[in-house]
């Protein structure tokens, strides 16, 4: 393995994501978009080790501050991997969010 994929594993697997991988942007056109063939997608973790509300312990406001905490640590996540893409000279760009309708980035 690179140097670089090395570099960039030890980032992601020491930042508490729930999970990351690679995803095979070549299958929408020829370079993907913006010409990029691959993306380092990133997981949160919604509940850290507490369990998921049940249809009975559900609540609004707890799920969304569950969210926003979710959505805190994948910002810090993605501005530490796009610092250490750039330390790489790695081209990259940032996608964060994500389409209520489609719940795509």
């Amino acid at each position: 393995m690179s140097k670089n994929y090395e570099a960039i594993k030890t980032l992601l697997d020491g930042l508490g994501l729930a999970a990351w991988g690679v995803a095979d942007l070549s299958v929408l056109g020829e370079s993907g978009p913006w010409g990029y063939g691959s993306a380092l997608v990133l997981v949160s973790p919604l509940f850290p080790g507490a369990e998921a509300p049940t249809l009975e312990s559900y609540d609004e406001e707890s799920y969304h501050s569950a969210e926003l905490e979710a959505d805190r640590g994948l910002k810090g996540a993605v501005t530490e991997l796009c610092s250490l893409l750039d330390s790489l000279g790695i081209p990259n760009v940032r996608i964060s969010g994500q389409d209520e309708c489609s719940l795509s980035a």
